[in-house]
């Protein structure tokens, strides 16, 4: 199947592109309302031809609306430029602030797209998942961390 986004209805069984144009999709995370949905582009480096020539990718986080009768994901934004590795796996917390996976930990960024911070664990993250209210739960290539945060994953706390 080509790189794109794709949604399975279970009720109908039927799977349906929503989102097309990205060089490497990867992690995808709505907001509460499911209004805005954030998704990665995570085709940082490319080899070309088998040579030790790099060409240089999307390494991208983008935001998108939600067209509420399609489903299909419009206006197309960057949200933020990943400036180590490639954007991974991404969470939504309470506040609306999204984070994402990447080459030294995590980075997060508010809606509006400004870095507040980092999480360096000195490897590689490939994803991540709210344990609860305050914690968040870190997954590297070989690692498992554990961060202790002021925010919480929506669907944990049933709001």
């Amino acid at each position: 199947m080509p790189n794109q986004v794709y949604r399975f209805d279970p009720d109908t069984r039927v799977v349906q592109v929503v989102l097309d144009g990205l060089v490497r999709p990867n992690g995808i995370a709505f907001t509460q309302d499911g209004r805005t949905v954030y998704v990665s582009d995570s085709a940082s480096l490319q080899d070309l031809s088998g040579t030790t020539a790099f060409q240089t990718q999307p390494a991208t986080i983008y935001a998108f609306d939600v067209d509420p009768v399609t489903e299909r994901f419009l206006n197309r934004r960057v949200l933020a430029y990943i400036d180590a590795g490639i954007p991974d796996g991404l969470q939504v917390d309470t506040n609306g602030n999204i984070y994402a996976a990447t080459g030294d930990g995590v980075q997060v960024w508010t809606p509006a797209g400004t870095l507040l911070g980092k999480f360096f664990v000195g490897t590689r993250t490939a994803n991540m998942v709210f344990a609860g209210f305050g914690r968040l739960v870190l997954l590297s290539e070989t690692r498992l961390f554990l961060a202790k945060i002021n925010a919480g994953n929506v669907n944990l706390e049933g709001r």
